[in-house]
């Protein structure tokens, strides 16, 4: 099974990893259990990514031709690899659901309340599943014409809460209160899987980049820039909710929106949070169906990953409701279990291990060579 033929630029690349990663993490707010040493998680949570980052570049620069499913087979071989690899279509295809349902609930709550949720996830889907039918050429197009927007919007966020005097410094105080034990044990793995160990899925992606030597430096300028919004977004929303009610919001981003007025012009402005996590998560859910839809192609030895879309937009439509069949749970989900058993051991562990094996195999191969 070859590679689809098509191809991104490096700027496509870092503008899909920084609307993906902003994702559903810049409304949901991240590492907030830290509460007022969120801002400090975030931070941290962008070394630890830049670090495993560098783990997923490293594996690419050996299999530069190659996604991480095809990567799995000639390491492991063909059958150990292709049951690594519907591991790894299970695990996508749980982070559409927890994303979609993200996006389903905010809908619900914020702007259409009347509406039964599984109207926009079905929605939501169709238009997802259409976007990766077109192929990752046009995802990537579509996301480079709507980056500077993306910007604009997170700058106003900066910059109105500030206008309209609802932040608050000494909201940000005591710093490290109760030490670093609690932004630590929020870090690892919480802030370091949401959402940069996510970026994982880009392992997906990079066999399509036209310039594959600069994997490298645009991953991690995108990281770099992702942990510094993150960083930003986590201090707005602390200093103008306070750590309790940045906390205890599900969505305390959208929170602080509804709080921003300036006279009567600026006033009510959510609905450009919405707007974020609508296309942020869009494209989340966008990359991960066409990692299980990829990684299928490869397991069965077909030639056509389009084939795959319309059972892998049932299996994520269906287990939506299946694994939180109520908000409390998702969220218990979400944060409780999914970055110990899911994001811990295939997004860091695995991949940490499979650079290991292939430095060794590497070393034995160029020994070999040399005598």
């Amino acid at each position: 099974m070859m590679v689809e033929k098509t191809n991104i630029t490096p700027f496509q690349l870092f503008c899909l990893m920084i609307i993906a990663g902003l994702g559903s993490s810049s409304v949901l707010g991240v590492g907030m259990g830290a509460k007022q040493d969120a801002w400090i998680t975030s931070l941290l949570g962008m070394v630890s990514g830049l670090i495993l980052f560098l783990v997923y570049s490293y594996i690419f620069s050996k299999y530069p031709d190659d996604h991480f499913g095809k990567v799995l087979e000639k390491i492991f071989g063909k059958l150990i690899g292709k049951i690594l690899s519907f591991i790894y279509v299970v695990h996508f295809i749980v982070f559409g659901t927890l994303v979609i349902r993200d996006i389903g609930e905010m809908v619900v709550l914020y702007v259409l309340p009347a509406t039964p949720i599984y109207i926009s996830h079905l929605l939501a889907m169709l238009v997802i599943s259409y976007a990766v039918y077109l192929g990752i050429e046009v995802m990537a197009r579509f996301n480079e014409s709507i980056f500077f927007i993306t910007l604009i919007i997170w700058f106003s966020f900066i910059i109105l809460p500030l206008a309209s005097g609802i932040v608050k410094i000494e909201n940000m105080l005591p710093v490290l209160e109760n030490g670093w034990a609690p932004v630590l044990k929020t870090t690892y793995p919480l802030t370091t899987a949401f959402p940069f160990s996510e970026l994982f899925i880009f392992m997906m992606i990079f066999p399509h980049l036209n310039k594959k030597k600069k994997v490298v430096g645009t991953g991690l300028k995108a990281i770099f820039i992702l942990g510094l919004l993150l960083t930003v977004i986590n201090l707005i929303n602390i200093t103008s909710l306070g750590p309790y009610m940045a906390e205890k919001a599900m969505f305390p981003t959208l929170v602080t929106f509804r709080l921003i007025s300036i006279g009567e012009a600026i006033q009510r402005v959510d609905s450009l949070a919405v707007i974020l996590l609508m296309v942020g998560g869009g494209v989340k859910i966008a990359m991960y169906l066409y990692g299980v839809t990829v990684l299928l192609d490869g397991i069965f030895e077909t030639k056509n990953y389009r084939q795959y879309i319309i059972p892998s937009l049932i299996a994520i439509s269906f287990l939506t409701f299946m694994l939180a069949d109520n908000l409390t749970r998702h969220i218990h989900l979400g944060l409780k279990i999914v970055p110990y058993y899911l994001n811990l051991p295939l997004e860091m562990i695995a991949p940490i291990v499979v650079s290991i094996i292939i430095f060794i195999m590497q070393f034995f191969k160029k020994r070999k060579t040399a005598k």
